[in-house]
This record gives structure tokens, sequence and C-alpha cells, in this order.
């Protein structure tokens, strides 16, 4: 963006207004000099500029908008792409934990059925030795 470099200073007008508001002419000749040469140093905008620069930043803004939707777009993917492997692992470990658990409950009633026939053994024993 590219600022005017000059504005259009009507200096006879300057000096008439502070002329008629009670300076002397030399005084009104120094300030009108003055204000023509801070207009000429400095970049000034006009409303052109300001008016390019404005839809200058709302056409970057809407760029940046559209870049950081995108962003989070893909990254809401992500998550959501990360979330469902989690899903599938978990369930993964559960069914391998429910057949495990499975596999050691048939154990421990073979293991109980055994330790119950032993018993019944012994008792029928022991009824055998004492009567």
């Amino acid at each position: 963006m590219r600022f005017s470099k000059t504005i259009m200073l009507d200096t006879l007008t300057v000096a008439r207004t502070l002329t008629d508001a009670g300076f002397e002419p030399r005084q009104t000749d120094a300030l009108a000099a003055a204000i023509r040469q801070a207009a000429e140093a400095g970049d000034h905008a006009s409303r052109t500029d300001l008016a390019e620069l404005r839809a200058e930043s709302r056409s970057e803004i809407t760029e940046f908008r559209a870049e950081v939707r995108s962003q989070i777009a893909e990254l809401r993917a992500e998550v959501q792409s990360e979330i469902a492997e989690l899903r599938t692992e978990v369930q993964s470990e559960i069914a391998e934990l429910r057949t495990d658990l499975a596999s050691r409950d048939s154990r421990l009633t073979w293991r109980f059925a055994g330790a119950m026939l032993a018993q019944t053994g012994l008792i029928v024993a022991l009824i055998r030795l004492l009567g």
C-alpha cells in the first residue's frame, strides 16, 4: 500500500482564515508555510488509500479465516480417526480379556469339580473306615 505524499493545501485560504481570526500577516504566512511543510513531509493516506487498505485487510482476513477453518477441519478429521483407532484397540483388548476370563473360569470350574470329587472320595473313605 502506497500513501500519497502530497496533500492539496490552499495556503491562501489558511492565511485569510488566520488573518480574520486576528493573526498578523507575518504570522499567517509563517503558520501556513509550516502547515504546508508538515503536510508535504509526512506520509498521508487519502480516503481512497484507506478504502483500498480496508478492502485489502478484509480480503486477507477472509483468506485467513478460510485457512483456519481448513486447518480445524483437518485436525477434527485426525482426532476422529484417532478416536476410532483407540475405540477399535479398546474393543479388541476387551474381547481378549473376556476370552482370558472365560478360559480361567473354565479352568477354575474344572479344578473346583476335581476338588469336590476328591472331597467326596475322602468322605466316602472316612465313612467306610469309621463304619
